[in-house]
């Protein structure tokens, strides 16, 4: 506030009315007038213009207050010095031109050497940019700065005065699918608008029966009020998701947003704000752990399934330290020939608590906490080195390693794989990278792909057909195998689809010169249909299933044996 030292000094009674002038230094935006007794004014320094009169007459302000709380401000000043008592109001009010400004307004009787008051004096300070810097402040602290929206402040000031209202409501937890994909391959200026359309469409969405907040990133929490009744959530939660049907134009783009969204609901699913903002958020990672897009309601068998997950990823963190991993290595056999050709390392986990943990468990739990650029460098280094170690007996085994797309799009993913080679020693046309068609197009794969080709290291994709399918990608970059997905070989047999699809992978390998491998074969029955439709090499447990690295040598030799029995 617009104050002077000798003003608080002069209030103190230490200057009287011999200094009354003293008072009249101004700082910009004050206005400072002095009155007699008979609220005739008989000094004003200009510095604006609140009061309406001037020198020798009644001050009147111009009270155009926008705050019905405030009516009457000269009232309230006049009844202060009456009462020989200071008073000071802030209130708002309209200029001349119409333009609107804050303004605080101070008065205080002034009384001579004997403690009689003789004048009044008062002090009119423009507030207006404190004000609006205050509210600037305010804003930022309460509002989503990129989309404007509440946010996670807001958000639980509203979920706290709700349940003391004692009102149901819902809480919806949105995460966008794969939005660090866009961020990373078309820049975070593409990601901000998109992430602006998203909150745009949502509020449309949800109206006046909600509000929805920015809680961070990618994560949205829309608070819906009123009944929780399943059919009531159900109509709004298809408005929701109905939001993001149409894509999103982002520069010469369309693109598809895909939400999984966890619901929570109050009083049912937790009594305070910190259980339904879990709960809403286990119920999302449920729908994320499911394949992505859709939508879960949350269920007390989810809190213990996080429970566990926390200590399987605790427990996942101490195997990483300590090496607790092992490998087993399925064969690959070239069904022409009957030669071992290649092995795939597989990973296995076996925990003094949980037992033997299944891949399909704690690899995506190891990409969700961060872990799995770790697990994927062990498992290079030591197949690689496994490899080695196998070169005098078998000169020509192929190792195959599964690279996940986050490895791939790891900047450093092509100096961990030299650097498996270069510790053990292995040649670079030993090793072969398995990768998924998702992993063939993930944001800068390829360069990295064909830098590590170019030394020599295979490339093979993995689960072929059941993917993306890009033929664009097989035209641009040149792999060295296409193995044929399991689920079209479990339909030898039975499914004329399957079996058209299988043929069809394996002309357009011939065609681009790749070669074929068939994983999961596990009956004479299919064996046979893939070496009628020129299938070179297959994979699965009609041969042999995975493997201890010292049982590896002993098989290649009884395949040899079979193969020579058979001639002789």
């Amino acid at each position: 506030m617009h104050r002077i030292v000798t003003w608080h000094a002069w209030l103190a009674g230490r200057w009287r009315i011999g200094f009354v002038n003293g008072f009249y230094a101004q700082t910009p935006g004050e206005i400072s007038s002095c009155w007699r007794l008979t609220f005739q004014i008989f000094s004003v320094q200009p510095g604006g213009a609140v009061c309406s009169r001037s020198r020798g007459e009644r001050p009147q302000i111009a009270d155009h207050s926008a705050r019905p709380e405030t009516p009457g401000l000269w009232k309230q000043i006049s009844t202060a010095i009456a009462e020989k008592r200071e008073a000071t109001t802030l209130t708002k009010s309209r200029r001349a031109n119409g333009t609107e400004f804050w303004y605080q307004l101070y008065a205080a009787p002034v009384s001579d050497e004997a403690e009689k008051v003789t004048h009044h004096i008062s002090v009119v300070s423009d507030l207006t940019e404190l004000i609006e810097s205050r509210d600037l402040l305010v804003r930022q602290a309460r509002r989503d700065a990129l989309t404007d929206l509440p946010n996670r402040v807001t958000l639980r000031e509203l979920i706290d005065t709700t349940i003391l209202d004692g009102h149901e409501f819902a809480l919806l937890f949105i995460d966008l699918d794969h939005f660090k994909d866009i961020n990373d391959s078309l820049g975070h200026g593409a990601g901000d608008r998109l992430l602006q359309e998203v909150a745009r469409r949502l509020s449309t969405s949800v109206g006046t029966d909600g509000v929805v907040t920015r809680y961070g990133g990618d994560e949205f929490v829309t608070m819906l009020k009123g009944s929780t009744d399943d059919d009531e959530l159900s109509a709004l939660l298809t408005r929701v998701t109905q939001a993001l049907d149409k894509p999103v134009q982002i520069d010469d783009m369309q693109l598809r947003v895909r939400m999984s969204i966890g619901v929570s609901c109050y009083p049912q699913d937790g009594t305070d704000c910190d259980t339904l903002l879990k709960h809403a958020d286990l119920a999302m990672y449920r729908v994320k752990a499911g394949g992505r897009n859709g939508v879960e309601r949350f269920a007390p068998s989810l809190a213990h399934a996080a429970t566990q997950r926390i200590a399987l990823s605790h427990k996942l963190r101490n195997a990483v330290e300590q090496n607790g991993f092992e490998l087993a290595y399925q064969p690959q056999v070239d069904i022409r020939s009957y030669r071992l050709t290649g092995v795939e390392a597989l990973i296995r986990w076996h925990d003094a608590d949980f037992g033997t943990v299944s891949p399909t468990t704690f690899i995506p739990l190891a990409e969700d906490i961060g872990l799995i650029a770790s697990i994927g460098e062990w498992v290079l280094q030591t197949a690689c080195a496994q490899a080695k170690r196998w070169e005098e007996v078998l000169p020509e085994l192929r190792m195959s390693v599964n690279v996940s797309p986050s490895q791939l799009t790891s900047s450093d993913f092509g100096a961990v794989v030299r650097r498996a080679l270069a510790a053990s020693q292995l040649a670079a046309d030993r090793l072969e990278l398995e990768i998924t068609e998702g992993g063939l197009v993930a944001p800068g794969a390829l360069p990295t792909l064909r830098a590590l080709h170019d030394i020599g290291v295979s490339i093979a994709i993995d689960d072929f057909g059941a993917g993306y399918s890009s033929l664009a990608y097989l035209r641009s970059f040149h792999a060295d195998r296409l193995k044929i997905d399991m689920s079209f070989i479990r339909g030898i047999g039975s499914s004329l689809a399957d079996e058209t699809i299988i043929g069809a992978i394996i002309a357009l390998a011939r065609n681009l010169r790749f070669e074929v491998v068939a994983e999961g074969v596990e009956r004479a029955e299919q064996l046979a249909f893939l070496a009628k439709a020129g299938c070179e090499i297959v994979q699965g447990y009609y041969f042999a299933a995975p493997q201890p690295a010292a049982n590896i040598p002993a098989y290649a030799a009884s395949l040899m044996s079979e193969l020579q029995s058979g001639s002789s």
